[in-house]
């Protein structure tokens, strides 16, 4: 009697996989329209990012003299702000750009963070643009921001930011807002942000500043002319009725 063949051992053919073309499996290889939209997107890029202000180009950078000068200007300024009388300060584009390319970097380099260089300020009659550079080599942009500053009244003074770029795109103007507020935090001068114009504005109050001594700062004149930064003021004491 012929033994029964268990049907497990029969073979079981294998059933036919989905038909596949042969260009489907493979990356397709970029075309001549995808390289022309990439490389006009790289320029695009590029020329933004490269764009460097006119300002930032023909400022008037200084030299360490003039830095040393506006060295011996503030330090006479903070004496006399701190007791009762006139002060006043009269300082040029190239005064304070002398400061930032000599001795900040030198002296101060800590208070730049990294990747930030070639810091640089130009003044027009009631603006201030600052600029510097960010990033190494070439990768790197300037960054820029324009902010009017304004007197208000003997106490207070208003500053309006009136454009944040990186090169030549633009940017938010929070982050340039609240580094006033802290610059001014830092000095012991309150601020308030206020609506003008659908914009926010920082508005410092120097009167307001404390002072254990209970001295009273006013700002009687501010000017901000083509290079050239003046202001004066006075100190008073409580019971001084001079002013």
């Amino acid at each position: 009697m012929t033994p029964h063949r268990a049907a497990g051992n029969a073979a079981i053919p294998e059933a036919p996989g989905p038909s596949q073309s042969p260009s489907r499996g493979r990356l397709r290889r970029p075309t001549r329209r995808t390289w022309a939209v990439a490389g006009i997107i790289v320029v695009l890029v590029a020329a933004v990012l490269g764009h460097v202000p006119a300002f930032y180009r023909g400022c008037r950078t200084g030299t360490s003299e003039d830095g040393r000068r506006l060295i011996s200007q503030v330090a006479a300024l903070g004496s006399a702000i701190g007791r009762p009388g006139r002060w006043s300060l009269a300082a040029t584009e190239a005064h304070i750009n002398g400061w930032l390319r000599n001795d900040l970097p030198r002296n101060h380099a800590s208070l730049l963070p990294s990747g930030i260089s070639d810091a640089r300020v130009a003044l027009a009659p009631g603006l201030v643009r600052a600029g510097a550079r960010v990033g190494w080599g070439p990768v790197a942009a300037v960054a820029s921001a324009a902010v009017s500053v304004e007197r208000l009244d003997a106490g207070r003074l208003r500053a309006d930011v009136r454009s944040v770029r990186l090169g030549g795109l633009p940017l938010p103007h929070g982050p340039v807002i609240h580094r006033l507020v802290n610059l001014a935090a830092a000095a012991g001068v309150p601020t308030e942000l206020q609506r003008l114009d659908g914009r926010t504005v920082v508005v410092v109050y120097i009167s307001a500043a404390g002072d254990p001594a209970g001295k009273t700062h006013r700002l009687d004149s501010l000017a901000i002319r083509d290079g050239e930064l003046l202001f004066a003021g006075e100190t008073t004491v409580a019971g001084d009725r001079r002013r």
